[in-house]
């Protein structure tokens, strides 16, 4: 499912792109434009989705890393 997805996004960008190119060639600057601030809010859409996703990960490595280091610690104390 997520490949077929991602292959779909790629698919669309380079649409949109190929679009962009074609509208500045006959001269619709308007719609080149419109599609470039799509393409733009599709961009930063997907790298703040990123940003995010890398933030959860590394929260959860952190804390797995803190429980261990806890453990450890709780273990040594009561040898």
């Amino acid at each position: 499912m997520r490949k077929a997805i991602r292959w779909t996004f790629w698919i669309l960008m380079l649409l949109i792109v190929a679009a962009v190119v074609w509208f500045f060639y006959y001269n619709y600057f308007f719609y080149a434009f419109g599609l470039l601030s799509v393409l733009l809010f599709v961009l930063m859409v997907w790298a703040t989705t990123v940003q995010l996703k890398n933030s959860v990960n590394h929260y959860k490595d952190v804390s797995k890393a803190r429980s261990v280091t806890d453990q450890r610690s709780i273990e040594e104390y009561t040898r």
